[in-house]
């Protein structure tokens, strides 16, 4: 949750003048995200995450 919540930081510094529709934000993990974090990512269409089967495997 603390990368999640730095991205958003991060996202908010952005110029609005510059940024069209709200940026999604990614998370990359190679031995997977907590249970927290995947249904909170469930409920979130600007939140993506990304393990190795995802990245390797597609979808």
């Amino acid at each position: 949750m603390p990368r999640l919540e730095r991205l958003e930081h991060l996202r908010g510094l952005l110029p609005s003048g510059k940024v069209g529709a709200l940026p999604k934000l990614l998370l990359f993990a190679r031995s997977g995200f907590s249970p927290a974090l995947l249904r909170l990512a469930d409920r979130r269409p600007d939140v993506e995450l990304v393990d190795l089967g995802r990245l390797y495997g597609g979808a």
